[in-house]
């Protein structure tokens, strides 16, 4: 008896969610999309960090995230790195810190018009 109710229950529940309309998206996203994930470069801008200068840096990874995604650049990766030089040490000095940032070949020139730099060791090609 109680497993030719619940048949009947569940032979009753699929079809009536075969019969309700498919519900449409209440909005539209607009979202920009990259098919060729072989066509990415990395490219970094010093975060504005200085020496002796605690919390002194001015981009952190979530501001350059957004920062790109404004100018219309997606940022497939995001880290904190360095700009691999030898820095004075002194206070006020920047400690040569920075934000890299993987994007689509495609954005590279917008991501330069917000002061990014193609990075030279990170793009190399494996040997």
């Amino acid at each position: 008896m109680t497993l030719k109710l619940l048949s009947t229950c569940l032979l009753t529940l699929t079809l009536l969610a075969c019969a309700s309309e498919p519900k449409k998206p209440d909005s539209t996203w607009n979202v920009k999309v990259h098919t060729k994930s072989s066509e990415r470069v990395w490219m970094w801008k010093p975060d504005g960090s200085m020496q002796c200068e605690k919390g002194s840096a001015i981009l952190d990874v979530d501001k350059a995230e957004a920062e790109l995604k404004k100018a219309g650049v997606f940022a497939f990766e995001a880290r904190i790195g360095h700009d691999g030089m030898m820095h004075t040490t002194v206070c006020g000095a920047s400690t040569g810190n920075t934000i890299e940032v993987q994007v689509a070949k495609l954005d590279v020139e917008r991501a330069q018009a917000l002061g990014y730099k193609l990075s030279r060791t990170a793009n190399a090609p494996a040997k």
